[in-house]
């Protein structure tokens, strides 16, 4: 008899995981078909959610949820990604002597930073020809695009006139030749797209299911993850400031003694910056008196020219790809 009970114990554990209801959500196609193999994997009689969570967050997804109902978020929108992928990015792309990167060079928490950047292609792959988040990722895993990063302080001009000027305080510390770029990675051109895709956003999410549900229920799950992903949108906002502030002490070890909103002459910013950044006026003009903004971080996009002599860079800010900002 205690056999028996015992037996069916074990039957009834090994079962616990295949009544675990896992909704997974994604935005290209790529992430479709590892959301297919994660969850392919919950269903396994050998199942061990700690080692599966740890799997799932190398191929890019977050686990959240109680034991009965698992929810797959992309890691870009959670805060985790600030720890696991993006930090060691900028770590990893400072101690770069030529500062740019192919997905190939990198660790998989790593490469999620990159392909976070493909599946946000459709908000901004119009500027460099990728109309799709397969397109863009193709790329990127055929090491065709190489990506950086850019990082300045950035000032307006403190006038009155109805269209303010700004200026970037560019970081000397990341410039590199394209030159050498193109001797170190075998980069491609990138025809150029005529039609605008459309902006991505939580309307154009779509979900898997573990286990067949009715209309009703997956509605009610559908609710459930996307207040998960705007929760956690928040958190990264709270996060943001003091996310930027650690990046740049990785980048820039000096400390610049500006304040926001404070008003600076040109002379001024160029004597603080001298042999760390250099002074480019975004609108072709420079203002004598300029207000300091904010410190900004691009990650940037490199593909060869259509001369093929050289690089054209494409610059997103990190609060777009991270899906907190939309771009202009």
């Amino acid at each position: 008899m205690r056999m028996f009970i015992l037996w069916m114990l074990l039957v009834i554990l090994g079962n616990l995981n295949a009544q675990t209801l896992v909704v997974a959500g994604y935005e290209s196609e790529s992430q479709r078909k590892i959301a297919e193999r994660l969850i392919e994997q919950s269903r396994e009689k050998s199942w061990n959610r700690r080692e599966w969570e740890a799997h799932c967050r190398e191929n890019g997804y977050v686990v959240v949820g109680s034991g009965d109902v698992i929810y797959l978020i992309p890691i870009y929108y959670t805060p985790e990604f600030i720890e696991y992928s993006l930090v060691p990015f900028v770590e990893h792309l400072a101690q770069l002597h030529l500062k740019v990167t192919t997905q190939e060079m990198l660790s998989p928490p790593l490469k999620q930073v990159i392909f976070a950047l493909a599946a946000r292609a459709p908000d901004w792959g119009v500027s460099w020809g990728l109309s799709s988040p397969e397109i863009a990722e193709t790329k990127l895993r055929s090491g065709a695009i190489a990506v950086g990063l850019k990082a300045g302080w950035l000032f307006e001009s403190a006038s009155d006139s109805t269209k303010p000027l700004h200026v970037l305080v560019d970081l000397q510390s990341l410039e590199y030749s394209p030159t050498k770029v193109l001797e170190t990675f075998r980069l491609e051109r990138v025809p150029t797209i005529s039609s605008v895709p459309k902006n991505s956003g939580l309307s154009d999410w779509s979900f898997l299911f573990s286990h067949p549900l009715g209309i009703e229920r997956r509605i009610e799950h559908m609710k459930a993850y996307l207040e998960w992903v705007l929760a956690f949108q928040k958190q990264l906002q709270l996060l943001w400031q003091q996310t930027k502030s650690r990046i740049q002490s990785i980048l820039c070890a000096q400390e610049i003694p500006l304040q926001m909103g404070a008003t600076y002459s040109i002379s001024e910013i160029e004597d603080m910056f001298r042999g760390i950044g250099l002074v480019i006026p975004l609108e072709g003009k420079v203002s004598e008196s300029l207000i300091y903004r904010e410190w900004q971080i691009w990650l940037t996009v490199l593909y060869q020219d259509e001369m093929g002599t050289g690089t054209i860079e494409v610059c997103v800010p990190l609060e777009t790809l991270m899906g907190m900002k939309r771009r202009n």
